[in-house]
């Protein structure tokens, strides 16, 4: 199900590990996998997806995690989440009917304020049930 779209601020950049995926959308459940077999699921952890368009026309996509204290992932790279505005939607059961993500952010593409120079899509998953898709927005 989802939400009305809602603006966001981050006020700071943070870094995430990640794991490219090898194709798109056909190599992301593999990426998240490959995440959830490295590193142990904790209540600290945060979840996520960032998915930007290539120079070949297609995407390029990253299966991430919230780094934590102490942690050193050699097989793993960082991603950095920009600070600023982002254009948000929450949607449930997406377990159950991944394509809504997909469909969500073909819609938020469409966002007059959209950053084309450094923006990207994220997927934040708060749950098995519930992910925020956040497009990044340019800075004025």
């Amino acid at each position: 199900m989802e939400q009305s779209g809602y603006y966001i601020d981050l006020k700071e950049r943070f870094e995430i590990w990640v794991k490219k995926a090898k194709s798109f959308p056909e190599g992301v459940l593999e990426a998240h996998q490959y995440l959830h077999g490295l590193i142990s699921r904790s209540e600290n952890r945060k979840y996520y997806g960032k998915s930007k368009g290539n120079s070949n026309g297609g995407t390029d996509y990253w299966a991430g995690i919230s780094i934590e204290n102490g942690d050193n992932f050699k097989e793993l790279e960082k991603e950095t989440i920009l600070e600023g505005r982002y254009y948000c939607k929450n949607l449930t059961g997406y377990m159950k009917n991944p394509s809504i993500i997909g469909e969500a952010f073909q819609e938020m593409l469409k966002h007059p304020e959209l950053d084309h120079a450094t923006g990207y899509c994220l997927e934040d998953y708060v749950s098995d049930e519930e992910v925020i898709c956040m497009v990044k927005l340019r800075t004025n």
